[in-house]
């Protein structure tokens, strides 16, 4: 891992998406690979898909550090936001967008929690949205004390407790430079039976005030995205929260980042050859020909056929309690106090188990296990007192590497 103005940087590689540098300060950076045919169907949806979670993760990174309840050992934050995000609708971002922060508010969940979810109406329009968070006749203005909306909270909700946190995350979706971009703000209410201090001083008002009974908007949310979350810590400070997800409030900006020619312009701004993508007539055949690409079935009689590439992407590893990705410091193994990694990643199950093997600095480990897409591999003492630099993951048919250089 090499010293950069003060900071160690290093860098993750996959098949995928060729180098991935996710930075301590939360940026993103992408290199050139070396690596052939990187432009499948798979990939190029997945680059794509990719782009604008990580965008989403960058700017809730802070009021969701208490997001995910139980985490799979070797698991973090960040692989389990990219991980359950994945399977949603891609918003095409290019790599010049990405690169300059581009942003695009989506529907993405956001926590993920055993107490049941905070439920919301949009039937009055989604920038009036109210919850089932009954308040009784609580008038919630500039006077109203912490002590007087916990009491109100609790006394008219079964499933609230004095102790528990309320949050309400605002995403305001807004251009700059041409570039969509969202500012994230967000108000923590710990509901105190006792506090004298104002609402208001502590918090802004937005999506807490009393309408028809309930929680809600008073007035129209901001174009962009909001959301509700109860958490709360029982005795032994395990956390609990709610599964929620953005309610989106940007129709214009998503449908213009979810057609065709977006994906295609995404696909292309990260290396994607078309073959066929040379003024053609009709329109059809161009559309054709994106879809291929991303491995979407058209029917025998339109002569399309569906491309079913198998891939899979390494996005870090667990070592002693700590997630190494790029930005953290090169690793150092100790086998006698810790001998098991754990590898983070997607797609795991498409390896050959009984061919799957770990290379790390030329030393083939055999015998990982996979559980909850995560592969656990037992290091040999002959590993003791290395630097892990170069690691490759493969069954000799796929394979994904994590490089960290010093």
């Amino acid at each position: 891992m090499r010293k950069v103005n003060g900071r160690f940087v290093g860098q993750i590689k996959t098949t995928m998406f060729g180098k991935l540098s996710l930075k301590k300060d939360g940026t993103i950076a992408t290199a050139e690979v070396a690596a052939k045919n990187l432009q499948t169907p798979l990939q190029m949806a997945r680059r794509i898909t990719w782009s604008n979670i990580i965008a989403n993760y960058r700017v809730l990174k802070e009021p969701l550090r208490e997001g995910w309840e139980n985490i799979p050992q070797g698991q973090s934050l960040f692989n389990q936001f990219i991980s359950v995000n994945a399977r949603t609708a891609p918003y095409a971002l290019t790599r010049d967008d990405f690169k300059a922060g581009a942003c695009i508010v989506a529907p993405y969940q956001i926590t993920r929690g055993s107490i049941d979810p905070i439920k919301v109406d949009v039937s009055a329009g989604v920038p009036m949205a109210k919850t089932n968070i009954a308040v009784g006749n609580l008038t919630i203005d500039d006077q109203t004390t912490i002590a007087q909306f916990a009491e109100a909270i609790v006394t008219n909700n079964a499933d609230w407790e004095y102790g528990d946190k309320l949050t309400y995350i605002s995403m305001v979706q807004y251009v700059k430079s041409g570039v969509p971009k969202v500012s994230v703000s967000y108000a923590a209410i710990t509901l105190l039976e006792d506090s004298e201090l104002t609402l208001s001083d502590e918090v802004s008002l937005q999506g807490l005030k009393n309408v028809g009974g309930v929680l809600g908007h008073d007035k129209p949310a901001p174009v962009g995205g909001f959301c509700w979350i109860h958490s709360r810590h029982d005795a032994d400070n395990n956390l609990h929260l709610s599964n929620q997800f953005v309610i989106a409030n940007n129709d214009d900006m998503i449908a213009r980042y979810t057609t065709v020619d977006a994906r295609l312009a995404a696909a292309l701004s990260y290396g994607a050859n078309f073959r066929n993508l040379v003024v053609l007539e009709p329109a059809d055949e161009r559309i054709k020909e994106a879809y291929r690409y991303f491995g979407i079935k058209f029917s025998d009689a339109q002569g399309v056929t569906k491309v079913t590439p198998v891939d899979i992407s390494l996005t870090g590893l667990t070592y002693h309690d700590k997630f190494i990705f790029d930005g953290d410091s090169a690793v150092m193994l100790d086998t006698a106090v810790a001998d098991k990694i754990v590898l983070s990643g997607s797609n795991f199950s498409a390896l050959d188990a009984s061919s799957t093997k770990v290379v790390i600095d030329g030393v083939e480990i055999t015998g990982a296990t996979l559980k909850d897409n995560a592969l656990t591999v037992t290091l040999p003492a002959s590993l003791n007192g290395k630097n892990l630099q170069h690691l490759v993951l493969t069954d000799g048919k796929i394979s994904t590497t994590l490089d960290l250089t010093e």
